[in-house]
């Protein structure tokens, strides 16, 4: 079960400056973190003392603010890496997002890899972020997409796994989905598909905020997350995975920084992990993870979701159930509101999450 503890929500706002603001003459209140959470006025204040003290290209420079940068740029890579537990701070690469950790890896890892009639293995409960580009590179390479089904608590029919691994060289996969709140067991699955042969990627946007994310224990082959969903800003996010993959996949962006040596008529790649990190970096956004910014919601979090559910009866027509497990931390909502329409009322701000999760139906009111 799911220990609540006391939250002092006064204090916890106020480190929020857009907690500040009254709609319809009510505070600010904000339900929709899983898709991108707000951000407390530490971030904000670090990202403005980057452009007023030290913005420069880093890696580029032998003057003072450029190496300035480049240490502030490489340092948020070093926390990253422990907040994960990664091997090597050569296996942090960061991206705009998680959407682009997961396209890097189709466009370079997928490409190179998966042929036609090879078989991709997703979930019907994934983000619009880890279907559509396995889509796309299956219609490009003539690859078979295949889903594993979820039951009527919200649930991965797991009994179907080992049969549906067979030949499969991609799982495709999310920790925790946005619309259900369903944790899925990632070192089982993971155990079962390297069993099988197929590599792992998992899409953790939702995971990492909340769970303590260990990949080295997970066994995984690619990590993705962004930033903006745990205090940190948008625009930055990270992909992990394994070194030996990495050296063995070919760029994906090229430009600045993710080259070693160019000539007129050929050029050869940077170290890991610069070789994925072409053009100027956001620094600015980056350096937001050397603080408390990107962090994990987990202890306020669970009372929140069960608070919010056993007080909806407050919101018209609409309910909702919660089943604090630790598989599944938020079931499923019931609304009347359309699907394609965010549910807003008054001063809450709140996303209908399964419009983003199309293998997902909404039950009937």
């Amino acid at each position: 079960m799911i220990e609540a503890r006391a939250i002092n929500a006064t204090a916890v706002r106020a480190d929020f400056p857009i907690l500040g603001r009254t709609i319809n003459g009510k505070p600010l209140v904000y339900l929709d973190s899983a898709a991108t959470s707000q951000k407390p006025a530490v971030v904000i204040d670090i990202m403005d003392d980057y452009y007023r003290r030290y913005n420069a290209n880093p890696h580029r420079g032998v003057y003072t603010i450029s190496e300035e940068a480049t240490a502030a740029y490489e340092s948020a890579r070093q926390r990253v890496a422990a907040f994960i537990n990664a091997a090597s701070v050569k296996e942090v690469i960061f991206t705009r997002n998680t959407t682009e950790a997961i396209n890097l890896v189709r466009y370079t890892w997928g490409r190179a890899n998966i042929r036609h009639g090879d078989r991709i293995l997703l979930t019907e409960m994934e983000h619009h972020s880890n279907l559509v580009p396995w889509q796309l590179l299956a219609q490009e390479v003539g690859a078979t997409l295949e889903f594993l089904r979820i039951d009527d608590q919200g649930m991965l029919q797991l009994d179907e796994l080992e049969a549906r691994l067979e030949g499969v060289r991609l799982l495709a996969i999310t920790h925790q989905s946005n619309t259900l709140g369903t944790i899925n067991p990632i070192k089982a699955i993971t155990a079962a598909a390297h069993r099988a042969g197929a590599l792992v990627l998992i899409d953790g946007a939702q995971a990492v905020p909340h769970l303590a994310v260990d990949v080295k224990d997970l066994d995984v082959d690619f990590y993705a997350f962004s930033g903006h969903k745990m205090c940190g800003p948008t625009g930055i996010g990270v992909l992990w995975a394994r070194r030996a993959l990495l050296d063995a996949m070919p760029p994906f962006l090229a430009g600045g920084d993710m080259i070693k040596r160019v000539r007129l008529h050929e050029a050869s790649w940077n170290d890991l992990p610069w070789k994925f990190e072409a053009g100027t970096p956001s620094v600015r956004r980056s350096t937001t993870s050397r603080i408390s910014g990107w962090t994990r919601f987990a202890p306020m979090s669970a009372p929140l979701w069960i608070t919010r559910s056993r007080s909806c009866r407050t919101f018209p027509a609409s309910s909702s159930t919660v089943r604090a497990t630790p598989r599944s931390m938020a079931a499923r909502s019931r609304s009347r509101f359309p699907t394609s329409t965010p549910m807003t009322w008054r001063r809450w701000s709140i996303a209908r999450g399964s419009r983003c999760a199309p293998g997902i139906t909404a039950p009937s009111p």
